[in-house]
C-alpha cells in the first residue's frame, strides 16, 4: 500500500518536479535548461524532450492565463495517462494555477463530485470525455484542430508569481469512507516530498519518466 501511494503522489508531483528541473539549478551546477534535446518522457512510440515539453506547457500556461487562470485559480485535468497529461499539468503550473488531476474512467458522479468541489474555473479534456463532463465550465478540449492554445506563443513564461506556499494540485481521497476529500498539495510539501525520498531514487537530469 506505501508504494502504491508513493507511485500516486510521484504522479501528481512529475510536472512540478519537471518544472524546477527545468528552472532551478540541480547538484552538478548545471540546469536541465542547457540540455534541451535530452529526452524528458517517453509513451508507447513517443518521445519528449524537455524543450518540448517546455514549448508545450508555455502554450497552455499562456492560453490558460488568457482564460483568467492565475493564482490559485483551480483547473481540472481529465486525461489518460498521457504525455498531455504531464504537459497540461505543467501548463497550470507555470499559469500559477492549481490542477486537480480526474480520472476519466471514473464514475461519472464522482467527476461531477470534484468538479463542483474544487471550484474548477476551466477543465483540460479531449472531446470525447468532453461529452461525458457537466456544462457550464469553460473547457480547453486538446484534440481540437483549431483550439486557442495552437495559436499560442510557445515563448518562456514568468513563473516567479510562485512561492513555497502556492497551491500545486489537489488530490482527492478514495471517498471509500464517505464523499472523497480534496487534499492540497503546496510547492513547499512537494519538495519535501523529493528531498526525502532523494536516497531512494536520485531524481535529476538524467532521468526518463515513462
Amino acid at each position: 500500500m506505501f508504494w502504491i501511494v508513493l507511485k500516486s503522489l510521484f504522479t501528481c508531483s512529475l510536472a512540478c518536479f519537471i518544472l524546477c528541473l527545468a528552472k532551478y539549478e540541480v547538484k552538478d551546477g548545471t540546469t536541465a535548461s542547457k540540455y534541451p534535446e535530452r529526452i524528458a518522457l517517453t509513451y508507447e512510440n513517443q518521445t519528449l524532450t524537455y524543450r518540448e515539453l517546455e514549448e508545450r506547457s508555455n502554450a497552455i500556461a499562456r492560453h490558460l492565463k488568457s482564460l483568467g487562470i492565475g493564482s490559485e485559480k483551480r483547473v481540472v485535468i481529465c486525461l489518460d495517462r498521457t504525455p498531455e497529461l504531464i504537459i497540461s499539468m505543467l501548463g497550470v503550473v507555470k499559469a500559477g494555477g492549481i490542477y486537480v488531476p480526474v480520472d476519466p474512467s471514473y464514475p461519472r458522479d464522482r467527476i461531477e463530485f470534484t468538479i463542483t468541489d474544487c471550484g474548477a474555473e476551466v477543465i483540460i479534456t479531449t472531446t470525447n470525455t468532453s461529452q461525458e463532463l457537466p456544462n457550464g465550465i469553460t473547457r480547453v478540449c486538446l484534440d481540437v484542430e483549431d483550439a486557442g492554445y495552437l495559436r499560442t506563443s510557445a515563448e518562456p513564461i514568468d513563473t516567479d508569481n510562485l512561492t513555497p506556499n502556492s497551491g500545486a494540485y489537489i488530490i482527492y481521497t478514495s471517498g471509500s469512507t464517505g464523499k472523497p476529500k480534496g487534499v492540497l498539495v503546496t510547492h513547499k510539501n512537494l519538495t519535501r516530498l523529493f528531498k526525502s525520498t532523494e536516497h531512494w531514487f536520485k531524481f535529476n537530469q538524467q532521468d526518463v519518466w515513462t
